[in-house]
């Protein structure tokens, strides 16, 4: 999940994301979510968003799959999108739901119909409740991911029984699935996933691979251990607060139940990066919150203890 650079100014920092999108495909990311929710790409216009979609495919060239997200409150906004975007090399769409006013399951089908007759590509459904308030029943989500146009889903509503309601439908409709959180990756194999489009995976894209690589060669052990390790990311991604052990034994509670939206952490993963090595700001556009004071200096005391560097 590539995070979008910006200047001071809040414009959008290319070179940045240039850089950035070399580190994973570097660090060996088997693909690339732009624009994704840690892309931010609610705040970004129509333009710049698919200048944001051109110049990673320009930069990724064609080394691993590019998915772009498409988030936008109307069809027409969607299907202009997918239009704008039809030339570059796209390999999948990830479509999450309009969020302004509720809508029932049938305008839910009808959308993602509608926006498949418009790509030439794959759709994979962004199931994301939370934010968007939709969350189907078995039934409904059976319905939904047996759409012609639908390839794959995304999950992140970080909740093991929809999860595994969802994984029981994966073979039948012949899907991919992927987490929305590194936390829930041996979770995800285990139960025949594909992976994970996770923010930590932008932070640390090296553990992440690594942790996926040893599960499927078969090294359990070294992959339960990795797993443990990505949970030690918890504070940068959720709360400095608490320690990681305390957050890990929260974490395994709540997914048993479904979260409501969390605090946005765009500005201290920048921050992550930034003091990583990476030459970009911890800006994040309005009205997410910036960075203070206080998260830079346990930024800079998370990296210190992890020996975490680019």
């Amino acid at each position: 999940m590539v995070p979008t650079p910006l200047r001071e100014d809040q414009s959008v920092d290319y070179n940045g994301l240039e850089q950035l999108i070399n580190f994973y495909i570097n660090e060996g990311c088997h693909g690339l979510l732009v624009l994704g929710s840690y892309g931010e790409h609610p705040y970004f216009t129509f333009e710049e968003r698919c200048e944001i979609i051109k110049h990673a495919t320009r930069a990724a060239e064609g080394r691993v799959p590019v998915i772009a997200c498409v988030g936008f409150t109307g069809l027409r906004e969607a299907e202009s999108f997918l239009e704008k975007t039809a030339p570059m090399p796209v390999d999948a769409y990830l479509v999450v739901l309009p969020t302004y006013f509720r809508v029932e399951h049938k305008d839910c089908l009808d959308y993602y119909c509608k926006l498949g007759e418009h790509a030439d590509r794959p759709l994979l459904y962004y199931h994301i409740p939370q934010l968007t308030g939709i969350d189907p029943s078995p039934d409904e989500m059976s319905e939904l991911l047996h759409l012609d146009c639908i390839a794959g889903v995304k999950d992140s509503s970080m909740n093991l029984g929809s999860m595994k309601r969802v994984l029981s439908l994966k073979e039948e409709a012949g899907l991919s699935y992927f987490a929305g959180s590194g936390l829930l990756l041996l979770e995800t194999l285990k139960r025949g996933g594909a992976g994970v489009m996770c923010t930590v995976a932008s932070l640390v894209p090296g553990l992440v691979v690594s942790c996926y690589e040893a599960y499927l060669a078969g090294e359990f052990k070294r992959a339960g251990l990795l797993q443990n390790k990505i949970f030690e990311f918890l504070p940068v991604m959720n709360s400095f607060s608490l320690p990681a052990g305390i957050q890990k034994a929260g974490f395994k509670v709540l997914s048993k139940i479904t979260m409501s939206a969390i605090a946005p952490r765009h500005a201290i993963s920048k921050e992550f990066l930034r003091q990583s090595g990476f030459p970009i700001t911890s800006m994040v556009r309005s009205p997410l919150p910036q960075i203070t004071e206080k998260d830079k200096i346990s930024v800079t005391n998370y990296i210190k203890t992890h020996g975490v560097k680019k």
